[in-house]
């Protein structure tokens, strides 16, 4: 076990239940295999971040599939406000066990102690600042937990542990780190923006009306079968992109579109449906 997930580990035993925050247009992809390990016995809400930014049909399909595997799910978007008010109840839902335990007890149930894991750049630090921004200032520090650690009160009911759990990915392929290259979970510069918005595009050509959304939003002609540098180079040439000698500036270009596809400016994407983990062994971990 890495030294993260050990560490990890250790903050799971001071907590009730974890929210795990992933990206709607990589509903597995931006999971962790290894997190139902480090928190069999914890009580797990499964929150789809940029939901706005997915295929909303797939967004449905989606939350079918993990209610049948009856794992809690919430697809909702951080970045709004009217969003987060979507979250109180489930968390009440999963905390409930715990608080009539000590009810049956006779006991005043103590707020129920949260984590928020997550990769980076599944807008794990803008759902925690959404949700806490009223409290921020105030923190506590319970008996019997890491020295060091401190909780900020959301409402009355939850403790949310300050520091968010990072989840660092195994990645089996480069498709599969490629892909989280295109939500920004993985910089740029690690696989070079050149191979990353080139798969992109490539992905896109391969969803029904993926092109179509380009050529709109770009005002620009992106004949059948273009390979992803004469879509770049065409986009270049309707922005004015260039570099010495007049020649084509795709490095600008992509950066353009990469930043233009995670905003959600040229549509919504979702790249995995349940219908893959047909093709899959295991299922969801």
């Amino acid at each position: 076990m890495r030294k993260a997930e050990k560490r990890m580990a250790a903050d799971l035993r001071n907590v009730d239940a974890v929210l795990e925050i992933r990206d709607a247009r990589l509903p597995r992809g931006s999971g962790n295999s290894e997190l139902g390990k480090l928190i069999a016995n914890k009580p797990r809400l499964l929150i789809f971040n940029k939901a706005a930014l997915a295929d909303t049909a797939l967004n449905r399909q989606w939350a079918a599939y993990f209610q049948q595997q009856e794992i809690p799910t919430l697809f909702m978007d951080a970045a709004s406000k009217s969003g987060l008010n979507l979250i109180l109840p489930p968390l009440k839902r999963l905390t409930a066990p715990r608080a009539e335990s000590f009810r049956r007890r006779g006991i005043r149930p103590p707020p129920g102690r949260l984590m928020v894991i997550g990769m980076p750049n599944v807008g794990k630090s803008t759902f925690i600042n959404r949700l806490v921004s009223r409290n921020r200032l105030k923190t506590e520090h319970l008996p019997g937990t890491t020295r060091g650690m401190t909780w900020v009160p959301l409402r009355d009911d939850f403790l949310l542990m300050d520091t968010p759990g990072v989840m660092l990915p195994r990645l089996d392929t480069e498709r599969d780190a490629l892909r989280l290259a295109w939500i920004g979970a993985i910089p740029d510069g690690v696989l070079g923006a050149d191979r990353v918005v080139d798969s992109l595009l490539v992905a896109l050509a391969g969803i029904p009306g993926g092109m179509n959304q380009v050529k709109r939003y770009y005002r620009i002609e992106i004949p059948p079968d273009t390979h992803p540098k004469m879509v770049l180079e065409n986009i270049c040439l309707k922005r004015g992109f260039k570099i010495a000698g007049g020649l084509p500036d795709l490095a600008r270009a992509a950066d353009v579109v990469l930043k233009d596809f995670r905003d959600g400016r040229i549509g919504g994407f979702t790249f995995e449906a349940p219908g893959d983990l047909e093709k899959q062994e295991g299922g969801e971990n």
